[in-house]
């Protein structure tokens, strides 16, 4: 069976969420506990948090972790429920309700990557030319240290966790490294973050040729700064009547560490109108 971490078991309306590429259901401690405060909340985990020994080399597109979500949909019966994905899960969870309309009531996407075609074929050119700086930085990135204070110190300096609290980057540092005898080190394989990366963006032509199938009362929330969405596909998107799309101020593709609460509340809102 698909492994998945329970956040919360109530005899509530049921929700499902969806972590994004590196950040397991924990890193986003803050916000769920929000959330499960209204519903029974469930979170999938994907491949590179699995216990077992799985090799991403062999992943050529993201149908692969989408035919995961699909099991998972299947093994827990998942009908008219509600449905939350970040990043890579916002993509997939999309692609999900874009073939089956009854599996969520309703859903969010937290800055979903969807690339444009143009993006695509840049992603491709620099994935070939080994030149993709998500992949570089990926491969640079400390997989070890003397202990978790020296992990905190070293992601509290760095700009892409600068609008993340004390707490959050602690929540999160706390579900991707484990202690070992000579210190703590990363917990899962990073070759899983490289392989994502790679084949981010092959199969989104399909969903911007069957967009219009589309049915699912759909939310997505996109970052101020730097977002994935970029105005072209937000006005491409728009015209589904079914999508609305809000932009949070002051926040990164990692919003959802950024302002749990306000992340939370913007969700629950529109579960419940």
């Amino acid at each position: 069976m698909i492994p998945f971490k329970s956040i919360s078991n109530s005899k509530n309306k049921k929700c499902h969420f969806f972590h994004a590429n590196g950040y397991p259901p924990d890193a986003y401690k803050s916000m769920l506990q929000y959330i499960s405060s209204k519903y029974d909340l469930k979170s999938m985990l994907h491949r590179q948090f699995w216990n077992d020994n799985h090799e991403p080399e062999k992943v050529k597109s993201w149908d692969f972790f989408l035919d995961d979500i699909e099991q998972y949909t299947k093994e827990n019966n998942i009908n008219n429920d509600y449905g939350i994905g970040h990043s890579i899960s916002g993509n997939l969870l999309l692609r999900s309700c874009m073939k089956n309309r009854n599996l969520y009531k309703k859903i969010v996407l937290l800055d979903p990557t969807i690339f444009s075609p143009m993006t695509i074929y840049i992603w491709k050119i620099l994935t070939y030319l080994n030149a993709h700086p998500l992949i570089i930085n990926s491969r640079k990135r400390r997989k070890q240290f003397n202990n978790f204070n020296d992990v905190f110190s070293s992601y509290r300096s760095k700009k892409i966790f600068s609008k993340i609290g004390d707490i959050q980057i602690n929540e999160y540092i706390q579900s991707i490294f484990k202690e070992v005898n000579n210190g703590v080190q990363l917990s899962f394989n990073w070759k899983w973050e490289e392989v994502m990366y790679k084949t981010a963006g092959v199969k989104d032509f399909d969903i911007w040729k069957n967009l219009r199938k589309l049915k699912t009362p759909t939310l997505i929330i996109i970052p101020e700064e730097s977002p994935v969405l970029r105005k072209q596909a937000t006005k491409k998107i728009e015209k589904n009547e079914y999508i609305e799309i809000k932009r949070l101020k002051n926040t990164t593709h990692l919003f959802p560490l950024e302002q749990p609460k306000n992340t939370a509340k913007i969700i629950l809102d529109f579960f419940s109108k």
